[in-house]
C-alpha cells in the first residue's frame, strides 16, 4: 500500500493521485490524512509543509521509501538531504520557448539533465528541455508537458545538495542551477526522493522513474511495492495509428490502403460537420472490417469545445449521433478531442454523452491530461479512461537537417524503454490544406520508413502489438480494472477484463512478471 498525502485544496494532489493509480492500481493507493498507519512503507506527499512534513518523517523512521514533491519546509529538506533557499528569480525565461519553425524545432534553454546514477538510468531522456515544440507553439512530438518557471507546473524552489545524490538537475546555458530530482539514502533503512515540482514526473515518461524507485530500487534492503507495466507481458510495443478526419475523409484512402497493406489496424477520428459522401462512409466501413476504429472528433471542432459545457455537451452528443446514424453498424465509443484540447469541464461531460474515454494531450493546452500512462482523469469516474497521444507525423515537422523522422524515432524510443503505449497521428489531405506534405506519395514513403523503424525497434524485446484506438483504450480500461497486492511475500494480481487478451506485465524487485505466473 502507498499512501499519497496533500493539502486540502491543493490542485496538485488530485493530479499525482490519479497517477499513482496508473501505474499502482486503486487497490493500492491510499489517501492519507493524518498519522502514519503502522508498518506504513510507501508514502508520496505534495508540498509537504508542517504536518504533512511530520507524517513524511515517521516514514522515513519506519525505513520506508517516501516521494516528495513540491515545495519543501525546513524539516523536509532535511529529509531529503537539501538544503531550501528561495527560488532565482529569472526562472520564468529558464522555461520560455520560441514557435518552432516548418521542419525544425526549438527548446528552452533551461533543461533537464540526468546524472550518472542507476536510478536515473529510468528516464528514458538523459536530457530533456523545459519545454520544446516541434509545430508552431502546439505541439512536443516527444509527448512530454512543459516544466514552466513556477507553480503547480513548474520549479518549486531553490535547493542546494546537502547529503543527497544529485538525479537530476535543472540546466541553463552549461550550469546546473538547482536541483530537479535528488535521492537521500538514509542509514535506518529509508530513500527519500524528491522531485522539485509539485506534479512531479507525472506528465511525462520520466515517471518511470518513479516506477523504478517504488518498485525496484535497491530490493536487498528496502522494500518495493509492484506496478503493473503497460505493455503486456512479452509484447515489445504497443503501437496505434490514427487520422484526425478534420476535411475530406476519403482522402485518407491511399494511406489506409498502405496500412492495410502491412496488416497494421487504421483508425479515423470524424469531424462530422463537413460535406460527406457515399465514398467517405465507404472507406469508414473498410477501416472498420480491416480491424480499425472510427471515433468521435466532435461537430465543428471548436478551439476549446467552445469554451462553454453546454456546447461541449451538444458537440459530444451530436457529433455520435450522426455518426452512428450513418455507420449503424460501427459502435462509436470513444472521442479525440479537436486541437487536443480538453478544459476540465470536458471528461465529465463526455462520459454524460455515453463515451467510455478519449485521447487528448498536448503541450499547449490543459497539462492534466498529458498522462505518462494511460487510465483515470481527475474529474471523471472509472471506466471513464484517457491516453495522450502528443506525436503528429507531419510534412511539416520532419526534419530539415539529418534525419527527417529522427524526433518520430526518439519518440517511439522513448515508449518501447518504458514499456509504454505509443500512439501517433497524421491527417487526410485535402483541397484547403496538406500539412506541410509535398505530395501523396512523400507522405507514404514516411510513414512505411516509420513502420519500418517500429518493427525492427521493437522486435527484440517481443515485437510490436498494432491496436486500433478502441483497443488501446480498451487496453487501458483493462488495467485500471485490475488490483495489485502483496500477500506474504507475493503478488497477487486481479485481471478481471483480461477475456482473452494477452497476460499483463507487472515489474517488481527488479523483476518483470507475467500475470500467467501470478496466477491472474
Amino acid at each position: 500500500m502507498i499512501g499519497v498525502a496533500f493539502a486540502l485544496g491543493d490542485a496538485a494532489g488530485p493530479v499525482v493521485e490519479a497517477g499513482l493509480i496508473r501505474s499502482f492500481t486503486a487497490s493500492q493507493v491510499r489517501r492519507v490524512d493524518g498519522p502514519a498507519p503502522e508498518g506504513m512503507a510507501f508514502l508520496v506527499v505534495v508540498n509537504p509543509q508542517g504536518a504533512l512534513s511530520s507524517l513524511a518523517g515517521q516514514v522515513v523512521a519506519q525505513g520506508g521509501k517516501v516521494l516528495l514533491l513540491g515545495a519543501l519546509d525546513t524539516a523536509a529538506a532535511a529529509l531529503a538531504g537539501v538544503v531550501a533557499e528561495p527560488l532565482p528569480a529569472d526562472t520564468a525565461a529558464w522555461a520560455a520557448c520560441a514557435s518552432a519553425p516548418t521542419y525544425g524545432t526549438t527548446a528552452s534553454d533551461g533543461l533537464i539533465r540526468y546524472a550518472d546514477h542507476p536510478l536515473a538510468g529510468a528516464s528514458p531522456f538523459q536530457e530533456r528541455p523545459l519545454l520544446r515544440f516541434d509545430f508552431t507553439e502546439e505541439w512536443n512530438n516527444l509527448g512530454y508537458g512543459r516544466i514552466e518557471g513556477s507553480g503547480q507546473w513548474g520549479l518549486a524552489q531553490g535547493a542546494r545538495c546537502d547529503g543527497a545524490s544529485l538525479i537530476a538537475a535543472v540546466n541553463v546555458g552549461g550550469e546546473d542551477r538547482l536541483p530537479f530530482i535528488t535521492l537521500h539514502d538514509q542509514p535506518a533503512g529509508s530513500s527519500v526522493l524528491w522531485i522539485n515540482r509539485a506534479v512531479g514526473l507525472v506528465d511525462s515518461l520520466e515517471w518511470a522513474l518513479v516506477e523504478a524507485f517504488f518498485s525496484d530500487y535497491r530490493p536487498d534492503d528496502r522494500p518495493c511495492l509492484p506496478h503493473l507495466r503497460e505493455a503486456p507481458y512479452g509484447i515489445g510495443a504497443v503501437v496505434s495509428m490514427r487520422l484526425d478526419c478534420d476535411e475530406d475523409i476519403k482522402s485518407a484512402r491511399p494511406l489506409f490502403e498502405l496500412y492495410r497493406s502491412r496488416g497494421v489496424p487504421f483508425s479515423l477520428a470524424v469531424k462530422t460537420a463537413q460535406p460527406a459522401v457515399e465514398e467517405d462512409f465507404a472507406l469508414l466501413r473498410e477501416v472498420a472490417a480491416a480491424g480499425g476504429a472510427v471515433l468521435s472528433h466532435s461537430v465543428n471542432h471548436y478551439v476549446r469545445w467552445g469554451d462553454d459545457p453546454g456546447i461541449a455537451l451538444q458537440e459530444a452528443v451530436d457529433s455520435r449521433a450522426w455518426l452512428q446514424e450513418h455507420l449503424p453498424h460501427i459502435p462509436i465509443r470513444h472521442m479525440v478531442s479537436p486541437f487536443h484540447q480538453t478544459p476540465v469541464f470536458v471528461p465529465p461531460l463526455l462520459a454524460q454523452a455515453g463515451y467510455e474515454g478519449f485521447i487528448g494531450g498536448v503541450v499547449s493546452a490543459e497539462p492534466d491530461y498529458i498522462l505518462a500512462r494511460g487510465g483515470i482523469v481527475p474529474g471523471a469516474a472509472f471506466p471513464f479512461v484517457s491516453h495522450a497521444q502528443q506525436c503528429m507525423v507531419h510534412g511539416d515537422c520532419l526534419l530539415a537537417e539529418g534525419d527527417p523522422l529522427a524526433v518520430y524515432k526518439r519518440a517511439f524510443d522513448a515508449a518501447l524503454a518504458t514499456s509504454a503505449i505509443f500512439g501517433f497521428l497524421d491527417h487526410p489531405f485535402s483541397p484547403r490544406y496538406s500539412y506541410g506534405w509535398l505530395d501523396e506519395a512523400q507522405r507514404l514513403q514516411a510513414h512505411a520508413a516509420f513502420l519500418d523503424y517500429i518493427q525492427a525497434s521493437a522486435q527484440p524485446a517481443g515485437g510490436v502489438w498494432f491496436v486500433n484506438e478502441d483497443q488501446c483504450l480498451d487496453l487501458v480500461r483493462r488495467r485500471m480494472a485490475c488490483s495489485l497486492n502483496v500477500e506474504e511475500g507475493q503478488v497477487r494480481l486481479t485481471d478481471p477484463l483480461a477475456g482473452d487478451g494477452p497476460p499483463l506485465a507487472v515489474r517488481w524487485r527488479g523483476k518483470t512478471l507475467s500475470a500467467t505466473e501470478l496466477g491472474a
